[in-house]
């Protein structure tokens, strides 16, 4: 090995430790089904609107890299509004095909949020991110997150555990090896954008994936109606959705305690805000957690 190669990888090496050092929660989708021996690769399709689309393809002068880049902005948006944590990791493949002896197939994205942060902000961080990442996937990423516990090396499960794809850059050798809870493929065609989730079955059911696109819809039509508003202020309900719950008036079940009852909305309804003060907002999951956490804490 040359020096330059040598003092090559050492950068490289220092460039992912600074990147990934600190505290990493796992970015998710909160599963909503009971973990079993059964797991099938699923696929939903679904497509952006016209518009959105048409949109998404203006603002990035139809160049594949920058609406890469403006998708999986929208993705960390998405999981930023899931997780509610300050630093949203994602994995993507490399672009271009996975020579046979490349070492590595993917980058890990890192976005830092705060509760002013716009889309466009968002855009503009993760270009130079991309940007960095790639000047530096040369390296043993997978083994070096494997070492850090980032990567589970029993199971192989990884606190990277959604990844954003385009065709048109990612060929499906890139995605060779890489299994993660939840795979976006978007695709370009003309000037439509459709995508492909693939998901585990394990985890997730049909309609919990039908409701993350739909989300992802809604999240992106807000964004390309204003890339200035504020990602706190958007809601990732439909005006019907807003509609039907402001109209339903039920009786309080006389034989559920409140504790019940909030199990089992956690369990039908994860991803929906439970708490909202000031511009912070908790789903029923994140709520659930927060509970179990401190319900341990006073017991211990």
């Amino acid at each position: 090995m040359s020096k330059q190669s040598f003092e090559r990888i050492l950068q490289a090496k220092e460039y992912w430790k600074n990147k990934l050092s600190g505290e990493f929660n796992q970015i998710s989708i909160a599963p909503d089904q009971i973990l079993t021996d059964v797991n099938e690769k699923r696929d939903y399709q679904f497509s952006l609107s016209e518009k959105v689309s048409q949109q998404i393809i203006k603002i990035s002068d139809n160049s594949d890299y920058r609406i890469h880049v403006c998708l999986l902005s929208a993705v960390s948006a998405l999981m930023f509004k899931y997780n509610l944590g300050a630093d949203i990791f994602l994995g993507t493949p490399i672009y271009g095909e996975v020579k046979e002896n490349r070492i590595n197939s993917f980058i890990v994205t890192k976005c830092e949020f705060n509760t002013s942060k716009t889309f466009k902000q968002l855009i503009i961080e993760l270009s130079k991110d991309v940007k960095k990442a790639v000047e530096f996937q040369n390296f043993d990423l997978p083994a070096y997150l494997m070492q850090h516990g980032i990567i589970d090396r029993k199971t192989g499960r990884s606190l990277v555990d959604v990844f954003v794809s385009l065709d048109s850059l990612h060929s499906r050798g890139t995605l060779a090896g890489i299994d993660p809870g939840v795979l976006f493929r978007f695709a370009k065609n003309g000037n439509h954008i459709s995508g492909i989730i693939e998901y585990h079955s394990s985890l997730y059911s049909e309609e919990r994936i039908m409701s993350v696109a739909a989300q992802l819809n809604l999240l992106l039509e807000a964004c390309m109606d204003d890339l200035n508003l504020e990602l706190t202020a958007i809601s990732l309900r439909s005006e019907d959705e807003i509609d039907f719950s402001h109209g339903l008036q039920q009786p309080y079940p006389e034989n559920e305690t409140i504790v019940t009852l909030f199990a089992e909305q956690v369990r039908l309804a994860p991803e929906k805000i439970a708490v909202v003060f000031g511009d912070q907002q908790m789903t029923y999951h994140q709520l659930d957690q927060l509970s179990s956490q401190l319900a341990h804490f006073l017991t211990s």
